[in-house]
């Protein structure tokens, strides 16, 4: 793995990104912590075959696989999901990643939803996964689009690389998701985490890393996934970040939406921005979308939820009210 690079202490962050690593290299680093936790199945004999989040036949990497998931969305076999509707606190990958569960009350564990991880920042609250949901106000958005959504506490962005991405295989494990439309977004070392995912696996179909910490020349010499794996792709994107920022800076988010441009083969040249701020970077291959964002909250705020409501269900539309058409972008977009 590729140490990087940029501490930069703040209220909220220490980061310290590591990219890039390969598939393999991601995985042989994977913690070897076992310790039992709510989700880790049987240790990983259940390795989920073609259900892996990847899509791609792997093995899962902590804990085991999607546990039979389909591989492709559409139906779960009848009692073989026995995750709940409702709230689920208290899982934990073998890494040690505290995160809850969200499921709407449409919920058919026999019909494959759409699912949302959401990365949280660096805090000093005892659960901020709790504090992420209660933030950023994505739950009553996610259910009114039909999507299962977790919130994980905050991911260590140097070594928690592979464990953070077991996140969705695990979740599939006990309710039914479907594995072409999952979907990762986080701020700051959340953000950080989105970003580091999106190189170094195709877990996820879209992305959407918020004030992410990836600085300019870190980058610049990250290679697009494909250059680290035939078997990888780069994700669509949504990038989001803030000119206000003054923990990192506003151009390491225009960077970030550039790099994933360039490794989705996308126009060079930005469309004009719309009535949210956001850029579009037409012509990408293989229908995949790159999107940028840009608000003038700061650092700390979750720019979905910044408008005059301040519960997730802005009126919008604006750069600081972007929960409706972040949904929107993640609808658009699953795995090829």
């Amino acid at each position: 793995m590729h140490p990087l690079v940029h501490r930069l202490p703040s209220f909220l962050a220490v980061m310290a990104l590591a990219i890039p690593c390969s598939i393999s290299a991601c995985s042989a680093s994977s913690p070897s912590n076992t310790q039992p936790t709510d989700d880790s199945g049987s240790g990983g004999d259940d390795a989920g075959g073609d259900g892996s989040s990847s899509g791609g036949g792997e093995a899962g990497h902590d804990g085991g696989g999607s546990g039979g998931g389909d591989g492709g969305g559409g139906s779960c076999a009848a009692g073989s999901k026995t995750g709940a509707k409702g709230n689920t606190d208290g899982l934990q990958t073998s890494g040690g990643l505290g995160y809850i569960v969200r499921v709407p009350p449409t919920y058919d564990p026999t019909v494959a939803s759409p699912l949302i991880v959401f990365y949280a920042e660096y805090g000093t609250y005892p659960s901020m996964a709790a504090f992420e949901e209660m933030d950023t106000g994505l739950t009553p958005v996610a259910f009114s689009h039909g999507y299962i959504i977790a919130y994980t506490n905050t991911p260590d962005t140097h070594n928690g690389i592979p464990d953070a991405d077991t996140v969705p295989d695990l979740i599939s494990k006990r309710w039914c998701v479907d594995q072409k439309r999952m979907y990762a977004t986080g701020n700051s070392d959340g953000g950080t985490m989105t970003f580091e995912l999106a190189v170094n696996y195709s877990t996820y179909a879209a992305v959407a890393p918020s004030a992410a910490g990836a600085d300019s020349p870190t980058i610049a010499m990250t290679p697009c996934p494909e250059a680290q794996s035939p078997a990888h792709t780069t994700s669509s994107a949504m990038v989001m970040h803030s000119e206000a920022d003054g923990t990192f800076n506003v151009q390491w988010g225009r960077d970030q939406a550039k790099w994933f441009a360039n490794c989705a083969s996308c126009s060079s040249t930005a469309t004009g921005a719309d009535a949210n701020g956001c850029i579009s970077y037409p012509n990408c291959s293989n229908g995949r979308s790159v999107v940028y964002c840009e608000g003038n909250q700061p650092h700390a705020d979750w720019p979905g939820n910044s408008g005059p409501t301040g519960n997730g269900m802005c009126s919008g539309p604006g750069p600081d009210c972007l929960n409706e058409p972040l949904l929107k972008f993640f609808d658009a977009h699953k795995a090829q």
